[in-house]
């Protein structure tokens, strides 16, 4: 039996058997993708732009060499409760879904409320 105690990381995987993984989630691509799918969102104007702010802070927070988790979260909590509130998150799926949630796992437990707001989670 392995005890591990005080583990402190991102994401932690603790298994009892073989464990596969495929790659690293990306937050600077999945924030590139997000730009691209809510690019051809029909929103309202205000709406369009509380989006695209959003989108501009996760990708400022996401600076290589400096990324700052909790400013990406905010961004990111607040872009996801613009959309679901919009209708996009229902009519957009995966396009938006899947960034954000990749987004949402690197953060770890900082995304959680992102990840349970999302369709499927």
């Amino acid at each position: 039996m392995v005890n591990v105690r005080n583990q402190r990381a991102r994401v932690i995987i603790n298994a009892d058997r073989d464990v596969y993984l495929q790659g690293t989630p990306d937050p600077r691509r999945a924030a590139s993708e997000l730009r691209a799918a809510v690019t051809g969102l029909a929103l309202d104007p205000a709406t369009s732009a509380a989006v695209r702010a959003d989108v501009d802070e996760i990708e400022d927070g996401l600076a290589p060499g400096a990324p700052d988790p909790q400013r990406v979260a905010r961004a990111t909590e607040r872009l996801t409760g613009t959309l679901e509130r919009a209708g996009a998150l229902a009519t957009a799926g995966a396009a938006l879904v899947t960034p954000l949630r990749t987004i949402g796992g690197w953060l770890g437990s900082v995304g959680e409320s992102v990840l349970r707001m999302l369709p499927g989670a």
